[in-house]
């Protein structure tokens, strides 16, 4: 259990524990090695090297001198959370598609290395923005009472690690909040980090984020930029899969060129699109309706590759678009 409201430092300790592991559990384990990159590695047999990796690696910095750099390539988000010093506050801007939560999530796993070696006190923990409430609720009040949701944390527990900045909270989808909510949002967090002084990262989406009228007083931004061309030539002549067609046509297609820039949407047409000779690939200056065709032939893949076991599946096609849609239209509605 967790123990009650006096702790022996042996409680303390074993709660610290029981919380990483959690979020190594639930975010690492669970999301990060499970990212559409990884699946793209798993598919096609292949080694994961620095070379061929299509996570961002434009990323540029801004402080709060309103000052922008680019970083160096292969430059890890944990190293520019280092250079921040204490009390760093880091907000993860970026295109949908761009890596924002894989980002996140390495900048986790690197954290919840340290915490568990001892290195760093901070817990991190890892939250969804679109959860919060609203206006009426105080985001120390929503850590509360989402580490007891989502980790099982009692909340005298979660209060006290809020209370004494014992936690170190990366929170996703600040576009994911209500649209009429997110100035507030914005504003709660500022309220929060000017009065409990904790350290704190932020991703969203950049449109969204640049849209809002309030803005975060954080230290640092970071903005993860398009790949371009060279890198999309230079990640596809890398993989060792046949992929003659795709190269072929990526060099002609405008929408298709457009679609790549997305490391998520260059990962897609790895796996969709492996195999096929020129011929077969959709042709298209609409970028939409290039999608389209990807997505199409990416979940028609995704049915008939080779290592998906017959036996364990337990939908049809059409049952497993059926409900999907149904999702997605709920999702929509929420």
């Amino acid at each position: 259990g967790w123990g009650g409201k006096s702790l022996t430092p042996r409680q303390e300790y074993r709660n610290r524990q029981a919380l990483l592991n959690k979020v190594n559990n639930s975010w690492v384990k669970g999301v990060l090695e499970k990212t559409l990159y990884n699946q793209v590695l798993i598919e096609l047999g292949l080694e994961e090297h620095a070379d061929a990796v299509v996570s961002p690696c434009n990323m540029e910095l801004e402080t709060t001198e309103a000052t922008q750099k680019s970083l160096p390539k292969g430059t890890k988000v944990i190293s520019i959370f280092d250079q921040l010093g204490e009390g760093r506050t880091l907000l993860i801007l970026g295109e949908p598609g761009s890596g924002k939560t894989t980002s996140l999530l390495e900048l986790t796993r690197d954290l919840l290395n340290r915490s568990e070696q001892g290195l760093d006190y901070r817990i991190p923990v890892v939250f969804n923005l679109s959860s919060w409430a609203g206006k009426k609720q105080t985001i120390a009040d929503w850590l509360v009472a989402e580490l007891n949701s989502k980790y099982q944390v009692p909340k005298q527990i979660g209060q006290d690690w809020v209370e004494k900045q014992e936690l170190l909270p990366l929170l996703d989808g600040l576009d994911e909040v209500n649209a009429e909510r997110r100035d507030s949002c914005v504003a709660a967090l500022n309220n929060f980090n000017q009065n409990s002084a904790p350290e704190m990262v932020v991703c969203s989406r950049i449109k969204d984020y640049s849209a809002l009228s309030n803005r975060l007083n954080f230290q640092s931004a970071i903005y993860l930029k398009s790949l371009t061309q060279e890198q999309v030539v230079h990640y596809l002549d890398n993989i060792k899969a046949d992929l003659t067609g795709l190269r072929a046509l990526i060099e002609e297609d405008r929408a298709l060129q457009e679609l790549a820039k997305s490391p998520l949407m260059l990962n897609i047409m790895v796996l969709a699109y492996e195999g096929v000779a020129v011929e077969e690939l959709p042709k298209t200056e609409v970028v939409e309706e290039q999608r389209k065709k990807l997505f199409d032939a990416y979940i028609e893949r995704m049915f008939n590759r080779p290592n998906r076991s017959k036996g364990e599946q337990r939908y049809s096609e059409f049952q497993t678009k059926h409900w999907l849609s149904w999702l997605a239209q709920r999702m929509l509605q929420e």
